[in-house]
């Protein structure tokens, strides 16, 4: 008895597996699901097996095979290569969506400087629209897609008290440490003290001395750090920080909500005096 040999799926269906088919493929869904050109360099990593750089040197063949006419390929200024599929999306759309991926290269680039040469949060409010050329109101959408971004896995965002939205690059800066700096530009010390305190409570845990208040880090006027320490201790929103005096005369302050008061005294304690004592 002959068995008849039945083609591979993909022949069946007009296309020899390969690595074209796979390009053509996600950028094809991604064209049409979505909207979104592809950038070239992260193909590898949406499914094709394939290696980085390999993609840019089968595109030219694919240029030459009617099956793959539709795949385009279009140049960000940053010299990033993108593809789209022509069929999904128009080449004037292309040319739109290319300028909204170098404002997002332009965006993540000042935010991974600043967190990397100045140790700071970028505002979005600080990131003008009209340098940038984008329409008002759209700079929250670019925000919102790098955020989403793998390319820019780094980049974080956390808002402050006021609303403002800030951004930072893990890589250069923690998100304990953002987050006091976004504190610090909120210049509300007394939610400084009392958000450090809460967080150092719940993570370490530990207690925290005042004198650290003083870090230029925390925007907080030594001067004025005794004022806002008692006004804290009187808000209501902060009823759980509580305040120890050591037996060496220093002070710490605590949460509650995730420390009893022996364990913080028993703590300070030995920081004070014990780590001396037992070196």
């Amino acid at each position: 008895m002959f068995r008849a040999n039945h083609p591979p799926k993909e022949i069946e269906n007009g296309e020899a597996a390969g690595i074209p088919a796979r390009i053509a493929g996600i950028v094809r869904e991604r064209s049409k699901n979505f909207a979104k050109l592809t950038a070239a360099d992260t193909i590898s990593k949406l499914g094709a097996d394939l290696e980085p750089g390999n993609v840019e040197a089968n595109l030219a063949e694919m240029g030459k095979d009617n099956r793959y006419q539709d795949i385009k390929s279009i140049v960000a200024s940053t010299g990033t290569v993108y593809i789209y599929s022509e069929t999904y999306i128009t080449e004037d759309q292309a040319e739109s969506l290319i300028k909204n991926e170098d404002i997002k290269t332009k965006v993540a680039e000042q935010v991974r400087e600043d967190a990397k040469n100045l140790a700071k949060v970028t505002s979005v409010s600080s990131l003008s629209a009209s340098a940038l050329g984008l329409e008002p109101g759209t700079l929250q959408a670019i925000v919102a897609e790098i955020l989403k971004d793998d390319r820019y896995q780094d980049v974080r965002s956390v808002v402050a008290s006021t609303g403002a939205v800030y951004l930072y690059s893990e890589t250069y800066i923690t998100s304990t440490y953002a987050d006091i700096l976004v504190r610090a530009e909120a210049n509300d010390p007394c939610a400084t003290i009392a958000l450090t305190v809460r967080d150092e409570s719940r993570m370490y845990p530990r207690p925290t001395h005042i004198e650290s208040f003083m870090n230029p880090i925390f925007n907080i006027n030594p001067e004025e750090l005794e004022g806002h320490i008692a006004n804290t201790l009187e808000r209501q929103e902060f009823k759980d920080l509580r305040l120890i005096d050591a037996s060496t005369g220093a002070r710490y302050l605590y949460s509650s909500l995730y420390m009893d008061e022996d364990y913080a005294r028993s703590l300070v304690e030995w920081r004070e005096v014990g780590q001396l004592e037992n070196p």
